[in-house]
């Protein structure tokens, strides 16, 4: 089965499909009563289309049609005589929704091109201003750049002067030549008696207890 070519409006129509019932056909219901239901809803897309209500004529003449064309037909009493006028009449009128049907999918086809045209320039517009924002925000950092203070100099000779001239080493003298003294002689201390030193300090005195301990029987 072929398929279709896509149309702008398609999945409008599709939206609109699943508001589309189908009612239950009975025998025990009465046929008029199904012919009833029919004319109503004649009448309601007829109103809808007046006002150029696209969505809900497209609805009623999609539910009148099936009910015209698909659910009616199969009651019981819809091929007998009594109902032979308003079989014919219903298949007129739904011949003729369906006509109206077709330019009114043309108006839906033309409303959704133009919803694209205008999604698409609305996009088009959002990316100008947005470029232009950027180009703004690029111009005044490069202005700041601009305007930015000269990093200091440095000047390395006056930061880190030359070290002054080192002044002529003295002449040596000629140590041999003169008479020197003889080095001093020291006697060597007598020792210090017990009783004249002085007493530890208490960290050397921790120091030597804990030597101490370590013979210290357990």
């Amino acid at each position: 089965m072929a398929r279709h070519p896509s149309r702008p409006s398609d999945s409008r129509r599709d939206r609109l499909r699943s508001q589309i019932q189908s009612p239950v056909i009975s025998e025990h219901y009465p046929l008029p009563k199904y012919y009833g239901l029919a004319e109503k809803l004649l009448a309601l897309f007829h109103e809808a289309n007046d006002k150029a209500n696209l969505d809900e004529s497209y609805v009623y003449a999609k539910r009148y049609c099936h009910l015209v064309y698909n659910v009616i037909p199969e009651h019981g009493y819809y091929n007998s005589k009594p109902f032979k006028e308003q079989k014919v009449l219903s298949k007129k009128s739904a011949g003729e929704v369906l006509d109206e049907l077709e330019k009114i999918v043309a108006v839906m086809d033309v409303e959704e091109m133009q919803k694209q045209v205008e999604y698409e320039r609305r996009l088009a517009e959002e990316k100008k201003t947005r470029e232009r924002i950027e180009a703004e925000i690029e111009a005044k950092r490069a202005e700041q750049d601009l305007n930015l203070p000269p990093p200091p100099s440095h000047d390395f000779d006056s930061a880190f002067p030359s070290p002054p001239a080192s002044a002529p080493p003295a002449p040596e003298e000629d140590i041999e030549s003169k008479d020197s003294d003889p080095p001093p002689v020291f006697e060597p201390s007598p020792a210090p008696e017990a009783h004249d030193l002085p007493p530890p300090p208490p960290y050397e005195e921790a120091a030597s207890n804990s030597l101490a301990s370590l013979t210290t029987p357990p």
